[in-house]
């Protein structure tokens, strides 16, 4: 099943995995069904309650969750959305910030400015500017102006500039890549994940197959990151549940 989802968004079934990402328990078939947010069709279809307990859980898959809920910005989420704006993990400001350049709501984008403004990681703000970049209001082009001449990091700055022309980056983007990475672990009550930091920003949350091997193909092209950790793997329920 986890091999499964992990296909799901790159070949054509995400919107499937995305309801079943909304009754699934947590655990890690519910992680690699995360995968399928991803999609901008199938994360319409999950809950705000699920997105909610992935963030929550501070799992692989919270990244991608909270991406999903920036992008689902309303007045009854902003309040959630404003405590983890204030997290200290940069992974998840950064989350954070590409969601909300896919907001519906305009105010989205004096958060991202504000945000911009006192972010002290070039990760963070990279997502910040590239999140800008994608906003409709006219109102951006001053901190992407302000950010393509006076960023100390160059990537920011080559972001800020694309942001003020008429070009517009994707959140994501499947491509021909793949990774592959054999991991060793010694714990039997616990499965490998990682999160896999794609060009486009965002952090994909994915499970290492019973021997080890952490694949994941219909990458972009680009450098990618890792984030390694183990989650509790599923328990079997008894014969008389089954």
């Amino acid at each position: 099943m986890q091999a499964a989802a992990r296909a799901a968004a790159f070949v054509g079934a995400a919107r499937q995995a995305a309801l079943r990402l909304g009754r699934e328990p947590p655990g890690p078939t519910r992680t690699q069904l995360a995968l399928a947010l991803v999609d901008p069709a199938a994360r319409s279809l999950v809950p705000v309650r699920t997105l909610l307990a992935l963030v929550e859980e501070g799992g692989v898959a919270a990244p991608l969750a909270l991406f999903a809920l920036g992008s689902r910005d309303s007045s009854d989420v902003r309040p959630r959305l404003l405590e983890f704006a204030a997290s200290p993990d940069p992974l998840l400001r950064a989350a954070l910030a590409l969601g909300l350049g896919e907001s519906p709501t305009p105010s989205a984008r004096s958060l991202l400015a504000s945000d911009y403004r006192f972010e002290p990681d070039p990760d963070v703000r990279h997502a910040q500017i590239l999140a800008l970049g994608r906003r409709p209001e006219p109102s951006r082009r001053s901190t992407l102006e302000l950010a393509s001449r006076l960023d100390p990091d160059a990537r920011v700055r080559e972001a800020a500039r694309l942001g003020l022309s008429s070009v517009r980056s994707k959140s994501f983007g499947s491509g021909l890549g793949a990774l592959w990475v054999t991991l060793q672990n010694h714990d039997p009550l616990r499965v490998p994940v990682a999160c896999v930091g794609v060009p486009a920003g965002l952090s994909l949350p994915v499970l290492a197959d019973p021997d080890g091997v952490l694949l994941l193909a219909g990458l972009p092209e680009g450098k990618v990151s890792l984030r390694l950790a183990l989650e509790p793997r599923e328990r079997k329920a008894p014969a008389e549940d089954r």
